[in-house]
């Protein structure tokens, strides 16, 4: 008797489902509600923090003491050691440049004749703004253990603001000097626009030199006549030459 007054109960709910619901209501499947629930997520993050990307949590912020001098995806804890090295390096040349172009405000020098040849004040200005920016930036980019080119030592990411991709020859480089991975990653930091958006003007001290004589537009704007500048300006400071 209990099973028959359930069976008439289930029915007369049944009844009234079907007068209460529209002919073409459809009961949403779980599976594809979650699915658009998770895009929804997955687009909002994507809108606060940019795309996800393994790559980029390869070695957590913090991961290591050396982390505290920027972002170091896909890099060893050795490696990221090495790299915070050649940045503080960097950053002392860098410094020794603004101190030494804050110096001669009014006229030229020896050295940034060397490098930017006759003195010019908004030629000044241009390489004053570099310096300065480069002095606030190098150890708040992301350097990338990614690049495998044998032949360079490290390369902007001129399209991506602050990432510095890290090559073979950064292993080997010298820990100073114009040869040094700091001399590298300040040439390849002035390529980027935010900083001043130097070229591939002229290819070594020679041709360094050279432009700096005869088109000091041109020099203004050579990336490695940015970085030749930097380490003379560290190496000319009154306490090194004394």
């Amino acid at each position: 008797m209990l099973v028959s007054a359930a069976f008439i109960l289930f029915t007369a709910l049944l009844a009234s489902a079907d007068h209460g619901l529209p002919h073409n209501f459809a009961i949403p499947s779980i599976k594809s509600t979650l699915t658009d629930t998770h895009a929804k997520v997955a687009a909002t993050k994507d809108k606060l923090q940019g795309p996800s990307s393994f790559k980029n949590t390869a070695v957590p912020w913090g991961a290591s003491p050396s982390s505290r001098h920027g972002k170091y995806p896909s890099c060893s804890a050795d490696q990221q050691i090495q790299i915070a090295k050649a940045i503080s390096v960097a950053q002392r040349y860098v410094h020794s440049s603004v101190t030494y172009l804050k110096k001669w405000k009014l006229s030229g020098s020896p050295l940034y004749t060397r490098w930017f040849g006759a003195f010019d004040k908004n030629r000044r200005g241009l390489t004053v703004l570099s310096f300065s920016r480069l002095r606030t930036s190098l150890d708040k980019w992301t350097y990338e253990c990614t690049c495998t080119d044998s032949k360079l030592v490290v390369q902007a990411h001129t399209g991506q603001y602050g990432i510095i991709k890290v090559c073979p020859g950064f292993w080997s480089a010298p820990a100073a000097g114009d040869k040094s991975a700091a001399f590298a990653i300040i040439r390849e930091g002035t390529r980027f626009e935010q900083v001043l958006g130097t070229f591939n003007v002229a290819h070594g001290r020679s041709e360094s030199l050279a432009i700096a004589m005869n088109k000091p537009d041109s020099a203004v704007y050579s990336a490695n006549n940015h970085a030749y500048f930097s380490v003379d300006a560290y190496l000319e400071e009154p306490s090194r030459v004394a």
